[in-house]
């Protein structure tokens, strides 16, 4: 079974997790600046999403309240363990698009999803970044040769349980163990590469097109890590179930698929 489906290790860490207590105080207070600044005859959705969906749904969603301006929706950008841990622990939200099905499967354990309302919306794949000015991987055992390589932390983002579990079937992960920088979330990985804080990432390949001027090596097997899937699903206990199934169903529509797929999401087949 792919690590990026299984969470129990992961429940006892949240428990635990004073960081996501003023993550979600922080937020509650920015929320409140939000909601009290909107119209009253508005609907408010807010959606958890994790962080490599940022581009796509910004786009997507700008197009919804143009077509519907009497839904005001805002965002909650990052790494999909660390959102589930915030709506886990009482943030609210009405949406959650997460990379990977083990957020959610978390969540569903501790009742706080509206079962029936599970859609995949689109998958992705994993790469490796460089800037260009470096040295040139042609195999992904190439990597050995590079000094730091950034990866998003697996404890709080999927993207960085899928590099850690597919450099772990390759049969480099015990060598690079010193070589490994952690980022918060893959976008936070992407900039580490940009920035020159490390010689390497590795990310997802929507995430990697969003940085033109990085160079993008497709050298690891998709067979090497868990089929990376993005389901979207609404958060129980609201009074906006409707409306966030609607937006749901948008993000499911012709629109978006275009959208999704301009940006390199892989789009499901429902054959």
């Amino acid at each position: 079974m792919s690590e990026c489906l299984w969470y129990p290790n992961y429940l006892k860490k949240v428990s635990i997790n004073m960081k996501v207590y003023y993550q979600i105080l922080l937020f509650g207070l920015l929320l409140l600046s939000i909601y009290s600044c909107s119209s009253k005859t508005d609907k408010q959705l807010l959606i958890y999403a994790a962080a490599s969906m940022t581009d796509s749904l910004n786009e997507i969603v700008t197009e919804y309240e143009l077509r519907n301006p009497d839904v005001n929706i805002n965002f909650n950008y990052g790494g999909s363990q660390a959102l589930a841990a915030q709506l886990n622990q009482g943030a609210p939200g009405d949406v959650f698009i997460s990379a990977g099905y083990g957020p959610v499967g978390f969540l569903i354990s501790s009742d706080k999803i509206h079962l029936k309302s599970i859609s995949q919306i689109a998958s992705n794949k994993l790469v490796v970044v460089t800037r260009s000015s470096s040295k040139m991987p042609t195999a992904i055992e190439d990597i050995q040769n590079i000094n730091r390589i950034a990866i998003a932390d697996p404890d709080l983002a999927p993207a960085g349980s899928y590099a850690r579990e597919a450099l772990r079937n390759i049969g480099l992960w015990e060598d690079l163990t010193e070589k490994i920088v952690f980022a918060p979330d893959v976008r936070a990985t992407l900039n580490y590469v940009r920035t020159g804080n490390v010689d390497a990432g590795i990310v997802y390949y929507t995430d990697a097109l969003s940085v033109p001027e990085l160079v993008k090596h497709d050298l690891i097997s998709q067979s090497s890590y868990g089929t990376i899937l993005y389901p979207a699903v609404i958060i129980e206990g609201g009074d906006t179930i409707a409306e966030a199934e609607a937006l749901i169903e948008f993000i499911m529509g012709d629109f978006s698929k275009t959208i999704l797929q301009k940006h390199g999401f892989i789009l499901p087949s429902y054959e």
